[in-house]
């Protein structure tokens, strides 16, 4: 048994802290579990792991706020502003850890495609932290463990919305947001979608925007653009590796599409972040160097 873990974790599920030595009580959990209905339970520091049966099949992946942004705490992640500081600093949201009450408990599920999109970005952190062959490991750790927690907030939102909004209650919607967020670096088309979910495409867009408010393509130029956006801000990847991972196939355009959404180009959308982080906690920032 892991010596960071009081709860008997079965040998089908991987283990791993960021950084090592956390205990389950100093750090944000996701469990992944397999089978034929993936999910992932996100637990926050107060909360336990469930019981798991011997053959559970899965990945526990724990990290401390600071595996973030050195700047990021648990009270911070809890407080009321945390909304409007994901904007100031470039903090990914951490809601699905801290909004309890309600119909939501921390599991949230998911589609066959997006388990299995997660499986692969979790093998990539795994080998990274565990080999760190590479030098800016963690560095690169952050970068999918942020479109992990991008997408886990996008389809909390969409189960869970505010009083406000209906919930995206349609199965299909939430497997085709699922199945964008699971290629959402590749060349995702209406025609492919259709074709995916054996859906005409006037019903596919009718039944997306009335569960999304934005039409598909909105929703993935939006949904790229915000995973890039918490790169830049969180990781010194250069511009055009941020472009390619986020599904863009040239910086040129990537920079434009940037540009019209946020106001400002790549590069200075990061040093404004650098800049309010340095400004208002007054520390070294996280080293985007790493």
């Amino acid at each position: 048994m892991n010596p960071c873990i009081s709860t008997p974790v079965p040998s089908g599920v991987d283990v791993l802290f960021l950084p090592d030595g956390l205990e389950l009580q100093e750090s944000y959990t996701l469990l992944f579990l397999w089978g034929t209905c993936p999910c992932v339970c996100c637990l926050n520091e107060r909360e336990e792991l469930p019981p798991l049966p011997d053959d559970a099949s899965g990945v526990l992946l724990s990290f401390s706020p600071s595996f973030l942004n050195r700047n990021l705490t648990f009270a911070l992640a809890s407080s009321s502003e945390y909304k409007t500081l994901t904007e100031e600093y470039g903090f990914v949201p951490l809601d699905i850890f801290t909004d309890r009450g309600g119909a939501f408990d921390g599991r949230i599920p998911l589609s066959a495609s997006l388990a299995q999109r997660m499986r692969e970005d979790l093998a990539l952190i795994f080998d990274l932290a565990l080999t760190r062959k590479d030098r800016r490991w963690s560095c690169r750790s952050r970068q999918y463990l942020t479109v992990i927690l991008e997408s886990l907030h996008h389809c909390y939102e969409l189960q869970y919305p505010p009083s406000s909004r209906p919930a995206a209650s349609s199965p299909a919607v939430l497997d085709i947001l699922m199945y964008i967020h699971a290629h959402f670096d590749e060349e995702l088309s209406l025609e492919r979608l259709s074709s995916e979910f054996h859906l005409g495409k006037s019903a596919l867009c009718r039944r997306f925007k009335m569960a999304t408010g934005r039409s598909v393509g909105q929703y993935i130029l939006s949904y790229r653009l915000s995973c890039a956006a918490y790169s830049l801000a969180t990781t010194a990847l250069s511009v055009s590796e941020v472009a390619h991972l986020c599904g863009f196939q040239s910086s040129a355009y990537f920079s434009r599409c940037f540009r019209a959404c946020y106001g400002m180009p790549p590069g200075q959308y990061r040093e404004e972040k650098l800049q309010a982080r340095r400004r208002d906690f007054g520390v070294p920032l996280q080293a985007e160097s790493q």
